[in-house]
């Protein structure tokens, strides 16, 4: 958690020395806690600018931002991000925006897809997630039908990993147009093996923070 500048700089300082190959920020809240929501706002624009700059001057990594709701989207885009986990809610002059910036989305359909149950979840988590369902269906649908380039993810802790190649199919079971710009492990979104450790630890979220 940070609040102010000095402690977002400090943040990503902190993560870089300790070996991260992914910075991963969170531009808004979300869905299944039950005391925020996709539209509150978490980094702002200038905060993500911060945190692109001190990464490119440490010899660059990949930026992924947690990001559900409109407004925080367009702060993690126009920030500079590498890429948007989530998108749920995308306005066109965002995925313009994207397009202009080669900033991939990651719509974890996957996860998105999954209902909660009644007799776990309370019930305003429940309806948040149906109404977020729809939102995020549609703004998926298109962008991929503008072109945006899209990177296969899970929410790593929700949808079990590798079985998320069934992603692309909820547009197209649901009526809606998709193209054929799937890519899986976009290679702007996802950094090659390296020295920082194999694919392998990072897929099972050990280390530093990564995938989404």
């Amino acid at each position: 958690m940070v609040d102010t500048d000095e402690e977002v700089i400090k943040a990503v300082r902190t993560l870089l020395r300790t070996g991260a190959d992914v910075i991963k920020v969170c531009t808004t809240g979300g869905i299944s806690t039950p005391t925020d929501s996709p539209d509150d706002l978490g980094l702002s624009e200038q905060q993500v600018r911060l945190i692109a700059s001190e990464v490119a001057r440490r010899g660059g990594r990949a930026i992924a931002a947690h990001a559900q709701g409109h407004e925080g989207a367009m702060a993690a885009v126009l920030g500079g991000t590498t890429s948007l986990e989530h998108g749920y809610e995308m306005s066109d002059a965002l995925i313009t925006e994207m397009l202009a910036r080669g900033t991939v989305l990651v719509p974890t359909l996957s996860t998105l897809s999954m209902t909660p149950d009644p007799a776990v979840k309370p019930a305003e988590v429940v309806a948040k997630k149906l109404e977020w369902q729809v939102r995020g269906r549609d703004a998926a649908a298109r962008a991929i039908a503008a072109g945006v380039p899209v990177a296969l993810g899970t929410d790593a802790g929700i949808h079990p990993q590798g079985q998320n190649l069934a992603e692309p199919r909820p547009p197209r079971q649901r009526g809606h147009v998709t193209s054929g710009r799937h890519s899986c492990g976009h290679s702007r979104r996802c950094p090659p093996p390296g020295p920082r450790g194999p694919p392998r630890d990072r897929r099972r979220g050990q280390g530093s923070p990564t995938w989404s």
